[in-house]
């Protein structure tokens, strides 16, 4: 039941093969015994291969389809037919045809033989070699398409046009034969038929004008036994003319004086190109060695089509400009980085280039270049002359340290200095640029290099500068390279102090500041700190506070050093001012050098955006048992400058208007803006060389520094009187009252400056408007009638002392008055400090700063302050003086309120004073005989 169940199958799976068309095919080999002539009974048609994948019949057994009526035997694209693996026959029936398409093949490789045959009925078709009476071989058969078919060919077209198809029979015909032409592969009607009886029985058709490629079918008639051959694709090829050469033209030169034409397009495989419209050799498109005149260029495809014309002309050869002479030749300066020289036979026609031509300007006959070696070619185009004779431009004068000795002398500012060896400064230097290439360069404290133009340090270089050394340039675009080390030391500090900085150089980070504990911006917009990490880069003019750090010992202070490394800054630098809910702004000197602040605050691209003090933050050395944290602003502006702390006690410093390199400081913007961010401006106009020593360290002078102010503030006609309010214990607070050229007695933004009062427990002020002062301007000019009232405000209760700190001007032979409001006393302040009592608080009415002697009882202090003394006990009060007799005794409560008064006593022991009473803090006013007064303070209990 199997057996007849599987037969079924194949019967099925033959009559579902059996076609009109059958095909032969496998992946990649079918083996011919594979086929057998049953299995394609009802095929008129066999194909081997399905004219893509490839298909290998071999011949490894006789191949015979003589069961079948004659057919169509097509070997397909990529199919072959292999006879290399023994000696035998492919047969077909009697009348079939052998179809080999493009792309098929037949072959035995190295074992071709006569015994390879293909048979069509009795005729021996073809052998592998031709030979045993074989009518060809297999190659003549695959190249001739078959056996018993058409052959035909046409002719292309070029645009548009006819073309004739020739066609013949292969094999050739012994008698009449008829030839018909269609259209379509199969059926239709023929578009042309005709009839050959001769030999070579080979017959043309000519189509119709055709535009577009075209395919023909024609087949053969044998009219004796009406064989018809298969349809034979003929394709009618019409081919699209080339377009109209586009060419570049190449002319003539000075040195070449014929021309060249390339053809730029078309360019397809096969193209060949024409300048006559006959000669069609070359292949290139190039065609060179042409003299002047016209060409006509024509482009032929591989197809013969040919373009239309394009002209193309070759101009003569052109005129060669003189060679240029050059002289008048002008050498670098100093100032003047680059020379110059003169084209001595100039011509206003000619086009000049110099070479090199880097940094190089050509003005008429004027040429002005940097230090090199150059040659001038003249153009008069497309032309240019043969190269003038070389000069040559200098550098500017230089003069080297090979690390013993200077190459040219003592370095000027006309020298550019290079640096190949070690070196340590012994004095300021100048020149007009610095390049260390080796060695190690040290300015030392107090010294100042003073450069022209760029600095730069080669990698084998070191640069370092010293505290208190200074970098100094004067042009704004130079452009510096390499890094320099800028060593900093801070003023005495104490454990969990900040320091407010600035960076000199480019690409800092706040790591390299001192204090590595916490780093801090300030925002205008919230009015508070900002934090950053060590690792944030310091940008140019911003300020940065940095603590100190914990693991270091503190014995109570200790000076750290900042090493900033990278690119000094120089030039024009901006950084924001912002105006917003705050004013105030934290920026610093950019620059490795001091800046003259006078001229920062009076430059006009920052008059209108800060106002003129800038706050420079102090910290002062702790006194024994204090019992206060003393911070403040020491600050400056074209008035002077206020300390934070007494010469006496600490040594605080006044600005000069000298900012330090490195030094950061507030600044407000000006409060007549809008909100918003604007920009501050530095420039190298601001820096001085020197004054580089005040980053606010210990100083013991009590007197006015010969170089008080900035350069601004130096040539102001001004006259000024320094108070100070403090106490024994450290507390410290100093205002600055002056008579100065330009100011008035409004609130003026260069001379007028606000107190900052940040925790310390005293502050002494005057006001102008609701605005309270740490400097106040006044205009000139000075009346001893002027009366300036000042305000002071503490946190403690307890004795305070005002003191005159300093004066100059006008103030040398004038006298200064201090008037106690609450008490009516008057006391001349050259002549010592004035003690009182006080409660904690603000009062604004209680004294004022005067100069006329209007008052009673101005106290001359020609008595010593500690000759008079007053004893309390047993709540009572004694009050003696062994100098001068005593002549009044008053006694006055803290708030100035009078007690106790006596007066006429003329004794030089005055115990009379009985008190009953709470205990207090008294103020004892003694006037002796003398006029002179002395106010002193006491505990009664």
């Amino acid at each position: 039941m199997k057996k007849i169940l599987l037969l079924l199958i194949v019967i099925l799976n033959f009559s579902y093969k059996a076609s009109a068309q059958c095909t032969i095919s496998g992946s990649p080999n079918v083996n011919s015994s594979t086929v057998s002539c049953s299995s394609f009974s009802a095929c008129t048609v066999i194909y081997v291969g399905d004219g893509v994948n490839p298909t290998n019949l071999v011949m490894n057994q006789n191949l015979n389809f003589g069961c079948l009526g004659p057919i169509q035997f097509v070997i397909r694209n990529n199919a072959n037919i292999d006879f290399s693996s023994g000696n035998y026959d492919l047969s077909l029936p009697a009348g079939s045809s052998i179809v080999v398409e493009s792309g098929g093949n037949i072959g035995a490789g190295s074992n071709c033989s006569a015994s390879d045959l293909i048979k069509i009925g009795s005729i021996k078709v073809a052998s592998c070699n031709g030979g045993g009476g074989a009518i060809t071989d297999f190659p003549t058969l695959v190249s001739g398409g078959g056996y018993n078919v058409a052959i035909a060919s046409a002719t292309s077209i070029c645009g548009s046009g006819t073309s004739t198809i020739t066609a013949s029979k292969n094999p050739a015909p012994t008698s009449s034969t008829t030839f018909k032409f269609y259209t379509v592969a199969s059926g239709g009607t023929a578009v042309y038929t005709t009839t050959t009886n001769t030999s070579p029985y080979t017959v043309t058709y000519t189509t119709p004008v055709l535009s577009a490629t075209t395919n023909y079918y024609v087949e053969a008639i044998t009219n004796s036994n009406g064989d018809t051959t298969p349809r034979k694709l003929v394709t009618v090829t019409v081919n699209t003319i080339p377009t109209t050469p586009t060419v570049t033209v190449t002319h003539p030169t000075c040195s070449l004086a014929t021309g060249t034409i390339t053809v730029n397009s078309p360019t397809a495989g096969g193209m060949t190109y024409s300048i006559n419209g006959s000669t069609y050799t070359n292949t290139s498109g190039v065609f060179s060695g042409l003299s002047a005149g016209s060409y006509n260029v024509t482009a032929k495809s591989a197809a013969g089509c040919i373009s239309s014309v394009a002209v193309a002309t070759v101009n003569p050869q052109p005129t060669i400009p003189v060679q240029p002479t050059l002289g008048s030749l002008t050498q670098p300066t100093c100032n003047v980085a680059t020379g110059s020289f003169v084209i001595t036979n100039y011509n206003a026609s000619y086009f000049y280039s110099v070479t090199p031509s880097a940094g190089v300007l050509i003005s008429g006959a004027t040429v002005t270049a940097p230090a090199g070696t150059y040659t001038v070619t003249a153009t008069l185009l497309p032309c240019s002359s043969i190269e003038s004779s070389s000069i040559t431009i200098s550098s500017q004068p230089s003069n080297t340290w090979n690390g013993s000795v200077w190459s040219n002398g003592v370095p000027t500012l006309g020298q550019r200095l290079v640096f190949s060896g070690n070196y340590s400064s012994t004095g300021n230097v100048s020149g007009c640029s610095c390049q260390v290439t080796s060695g190690t360069v040290v300015f030392n404290a107090g010294h100042t290099l003073t450069i022209a133009h760029e600095v730069t340090v080669n990698p084998g270089g070191l640069l370092t500068f010293e505290d208190t050394a200074s970098l100094v340039q004067i042009n704004d675009t130079s452009v510096n390279s390499g890094n320099i080390t800028y060593k900093r030391n801070t003023t005495p500090m104490k454990l969990y102090d900040y320091g407010y900085w600035s960076s000199p150089v480019s690409n800092a980070t706040l790591s390299q500041l001192a204090g590595d504990s916490y780093f801090y911006s300030f925002s205008p917009i919230t009015n508070s700190y900002v934090y950053h990490t060590a690792a944030t880069n310091m940008a140019l003019g911003v300020g940065y506070l940095s603590r100190t750090p914990e693991n270091l010992i503190y014995n109570p202070t200790l000076i750290l050093q900042s090493t900033f490394v990278g690119t000094p800054n120089n030039g024009v630098i901006s950084t924001p001012i912002i105006k917003s809910t705050a004013t105030n702004n934290l920026i610093g000197n950019p620059y490795p050098s001091a800046i003259d602040i006078d001229l920062f605050l009076t430059d006009p691209a920052n008059s209108g955006i800060v106002n003129g003090t800038i706050f420079l933050w102090t910290h002062n050395t702790a006194i024994t048992n204090n019992n206060y944290s003393v911070n403040d602003y020491a600050k400056y502006n074209l008035t002077g400058g206020v300390a934070t702390a007494s010469a006496a006690l600490s040594g605080g410093a006044v600005p000069t208007g000298k900012v330090a390199a490195g030094q950061g400081f507030f600044i407000e913007a000006n409060t007549a803006l809008a909100n918003g961010t604007y920009s501050a401006t530095f420039k190298n106009s601001m820096r001085i060389s020197g004054n580089n020593n005040q980053f606010f360290r210990t100083s013991n002078s009590n007197t006015v520094n010969s170089n008080d102010g900035g350069s601004v503030s130096q040539s102001l006609e001004k006259h000024r009187v320094w108070l100070s309010v403090s106490n024994n214990e450290g507390a410290y607070n100093e205002m600055l009252v002056g008579y100065i050229q330009n100011a008035t007695n409004d609130f003026d933004a260069l001379f007028d400056g606000k107190t900052t009062v940040v925790g310390n427990p005293v502050s002494i002020y005057t006001t102008v408007g609701t605005t309270d002062l740490a400097i106040q301007g006044k205009a000139l000019p000075f009346s001893t009638e002027d009366v300036v009232p000042f305000g002071y405000a503490t946190t403690f209760d307890g004795e305070l002392t005002i003191s005159l700190e300093k004066f100059d001007g006008l103030f040398d032979n004038q006298n200064i008055y201090l008037l106690d409001k609450s008490t009516g006393l008057y006391h001349d302040l050259k002549a010592g400090n004035y003690n009182f009592t006080t409660l904690s608080g603000t009062f604004n009415d209680r004294f004022e700063l005067r100069f006329d002697n209007q008052a009673l009882g101005i106290d001359t202090n020609t008595v010593f302050n500690n000759d008079v003394k007053v004893v309390s006990n047993n709540q009572g009060l004694s009050v003696y003086c062994a100098s001068t007799p005593i002549n009044k005794v008053e006694v006055f409560d803290v708030l100035g309120k009078l007690l106790f008064s006596q007066n006429n006593l003329e004794t030089n022991a005055f115990e009379a004073i009985q008190w009953q009473g709470v205990s207090q803090m008294l103020l004892v006013k003694v006037t002796l005989e003398n006029g002179q007064t002395h106010t002193k303070k006491t505990l009664i209990q």
